[in-house]
């Protein structure tokens, strides 16, 4: 089975559905025994693979140039781009804060193409885990609070309402 460890950080804005795909197209890196290493020709060819990687979604080279030259992916992935080579930070070992994530699951978050949605069950995995009986008893409030939204904001409440009804029809299926 094909796992992804994807470094945790609660208030991180990034774009997880295109670092998701990242994962997707990752070769067996056979040192680190995990799938961390993509190599690329050039940025609208990586962009292309990209688009393929979650059905016939488009992602566009520019947006593309911008994740891999942005800061903020730093924690997640280096690039080298003279080697046109790009490689994840997903080696457990450093003592990092990670979450495992399987195929099914990428896919999943991947299919509903919400960002939200993505950020909040990044913070329920981290923190309730795969133990049911590691409950989380956190208000809405809270949640948002933690993953750097405006806790009194009803849309955002609202939006954690939906994801709570999302991820309970998803685990019935």
């Amino acid at each position: 089975m094909k796992k992804f460890y994807i470094p945790y950080h609660e208030k991180e804005t990034i774009d997880f559905l295109l670092l998701f795909r990242l994962y997707l197209l990752a070769e067996y890196d056979t040192t680190k025994k995990t799938f961390s290493i993509i190599e690329y020709q050039s940025v609208k060819e990586l962009a292309e693979r990209l688009g393929k990687t979650n059905g016939e979604s488009r992602v566009s080279a520019s947006k593309v140039q911008r994740c891999l030259t942005d800061e903020r992916y730093k924690k997640y992935f280096a690039v080298n781009p003279k080697k046109k080579r790009i490689e994840l930070k997903n080696d457990i070992r450093g003592g990092n804060r990670f979450i495992c994530l399987t195929l099914e699951e990428v896919q999943y978050l991947l299919s509903m193409d919400d960002l939200f949605l993505v950020r909040y069950y990044l913070y329920q995995r981290f923190y309730c885990g795969y133990n049911k009986e590691k409950r989380h008893n956190s208000t809405a409030k809270q949640i948002l609070e933690t993953m750097g939204y405006c806790p009194n904001s009803t849309r955002y409440i609202d939006k954690v309402s939906y994801c709570n009804k999302a991820l309970a029809e998803r685990g019935k299926q």
